[in-house]
C-alpha cells in the first residue's frame, strides 16, 4: 500500500515536471522572431532583412 502511494507520488512529480518543461520550451511565433531566425539561417539577406522588418513594424503601428 505504501509503496503505491510512493509510486502514483513519483508518477505524478514527474507528469508535472514534464508538462512544465515542454510548456516552458515552446517558440513564440512572432514576426519578427521569424524574420531573425530566416536571417540566421541565411534565407534571407540582412538587406531583404531590413526591408522585411520595416513592414512588418509599420503594420503593426
Amino acid at each position: 500500500m505504501l509503496g503505491a502511494q510512493i509510486l502514483f507520488f513519483i508518477a505524478t512529480i514527474g507528469l508535472v515536471m514534464w508538462f512544465v518543461k515542454n510548456t516552458a520550451q515552446k517558440d513564440i511565433y512572432t514576426p519578427k522572431n521569424i524574420l531573425d531566425r530566416r536571417l540566421v539561417s541565411g534565407e534571407i539577406n540582412p538587406k531583404e532583412y531590413n526591408i522585411l522588418l520595416k513592414t512588418i513594424n509599420y503594420s503593426c503601428d
